[in-house]
C-alpha cells in the first residue's frame, strides 16, 4: 500500500497501477486493503488523464495552434 502511494507521488503512474492491482487480485489481501488500493487506482487513472490532457495542450501551444484561428488543425493536433 505505501508503496503503491509512493509511485503516485512521484507520478510513476505505470508502478502505482501494477502495485495496486497485485494488491487487488491477490486473494491473501483483506478486503479493506483491496479497498483502498482500488481508491488509489482511481486516482492514478484520474492523475494519467490529467496528464494526456497536458500533453496535448503542450502539443497545441508549442505548434501554436489556435483553435479560434484554424479549427481545422487544432481538430488535428488535440
Amino acid at each position: 500500500m505505501y508503496l503503491v502511494r509512493a509511485y503516485l507521488t512521484v507520478n510513476n503512474l505505470p508502478a502505482a497501477d501494477t502495485q495496486a492491482l497485485i494488491l487487488i487480485n491477490s486473494p491473501d489481501t483483506p478486503n479493506n486493503i483491496k479497498s483502498s488500493a482500488e481508491s488509489l487506482l482511481e486516482t492514478a487513472a484520474l492523475k494519467q488523464q490529467e496528464a494526456g490532457r497536458s500533453y496535448k495542450q503542450n502539443i497545441a501551444l508549442a505548434l501554436g495552434v489556435d483553435a479560434k484561428v484554424s479549427p481545422e488543425l487544432a481538430f488535428t493536433y488535440q
